[in-house]
């Protein structure tokens, strides 16, 4: 019998302290694992928060240029030329009729140039320039190399 209630504490034992302690181990296991998930969502989360107050940022910025190139550009289209104090901007058009308008376009010498390559008698002088300007630089070589002899 003392072997038999001997068998039977050692039960009770088993059932008091040591089933319970194995169960607060898995709860203890468990919780750590939710605490690293948890802990990577955070840091996540504030990679997120961190790239989109960026993108804020550059935004801001960029409207804050943009207002800014608008307000000089309603002054005066001829006002593009002074936009260089702002490095950020590389290229300032605008739109007009539904096409986009570069400064360029709208130069007049430039234009002016244009139709004056299109006459037929404006375009043989430079063709008849080009050539005498090649013949003359072409005789200049020879003569150079005549000289060196």
């Amino acid at each position: 019998m003392s072997q038999r209630r001997h068998r039977r504490q050692i039960l009770l034992f088993l059932l008091a302290v040591i089933i319970p302690s194995m169960v607060f181990v898995v709860i203890s296991l468990r919780m750590i694992g939710q605490e690293r998930e948890l802990a990577e969502k955070r840091l996540s989360d504030d990679q997120h928060r961190h790239v989109s107050d960026v993108r804020q940022q550059l935004l801001t910025r960029l409207e804050k240029i943009k207002l800014k190139q608008v307000s000089a550009l309603a002054l005066t289209k001829q006002a593009v030329a002074n936009l260089s104090e702002t490095p950020e901007v590389v290229l300032v058009g605008w739109q007009e009729k539904n096409q986009l308008v570069l400064p360029w376009d709208e130069n007049r010498a430039a234009e002016e140039f244009q139709r004056l390559l299109s006459e037929p008698d404006f375009a043989r002088r430079i063709h008849q320039e080009n050539k005498q300007s090649l013949t003359q630089s072409s005789l200049q070589k020879l003569s150079i190399l005549i000289d060196k002899r």
